[in-house]
């Protein structure tokens, strides 16, 4: 039994990143993760420098993966324009080493959107780097996007461990015979 609660939690595993992840070889042939500090370089790269966005999910997991950083996901709503905070010297420095942003306009139909259960925009969500959701804002102004991004480390901390302790506790209640509790936890860490 406990080779079918661990297969089944592979088959959900693999199944979960084939759906959410699909395009991940499209966007690693189509853009090469950009390094940070690449660019201008040192001052002049934080005056004159752009904020660096993703423009695909799947662009930004690669990006977060190679580097180990959270994901800042910025919806926006079809016709606005880019908030202008976003381009404040701190906010570009913090997309070349500190979080991946990446921007979506927001589409009802699109499969990201209704993955992720965003219903409307604008809404920035923190994903870690495996694209998992969890943290959210509807707030969109320059102090809520610093004070997002100082929080995204701790909140993916608080994140991992939570999947650990659900873990562990799957782990137990199998060794302890308790199927349908050990597939519950396993459920919801999936």
């Amino acid at each position: 039994m406990r080779r079918m609660i661990t297969s089944l939690a592979m088959a959900l595993s693999i199944l979960f990143a084939f759906v959410l992840l699909t395009p991940v070889a499209e966007a690693q042939r189509k853009h090469a993760p950009r390094k940070p500090g690449a660019g201008l370089g040192g001052a002049a790269e934080e005056l004159l420098g752009e904020t660096v966005w993703a423009e695909t999910v799947a662009e930004a997991v690669v990006r977060a993966k190679v580097d180990d950083r959270p994901i800042l996901l910025y919806v926006y709503p079809p016709g606005s324009e880019e908030p202008e905070f976003f381009n404040s010297s701190d906010l570009r420095k913090a997309s070349r080493e500190d979080v991946v942003f990446c921007r979506l306009r927001f589409s009802k139909e699109d499969k990201i959107f209704k993955k992720l259960k965003i219903a409307s925009s604008p809404v920035v969500v923190g994903l870690d780097n495996y694209g998992n959701d969890f943290t959210r804002t509807s707030t969109i102004t320059l102090a809520a996007a610093r004070t997002f991004i100082r929080e995204l480390p701790g909140a993916v901390a608080a994140f991992e461990e939570e999947l650990a302790v659900k873990y562990e506790a799957a782990v137990t209640a199998m060794e302890k015979g308790d199927e349908k509790k050990a597939t519950r936890f396993l459920v919801e860490i999936l």
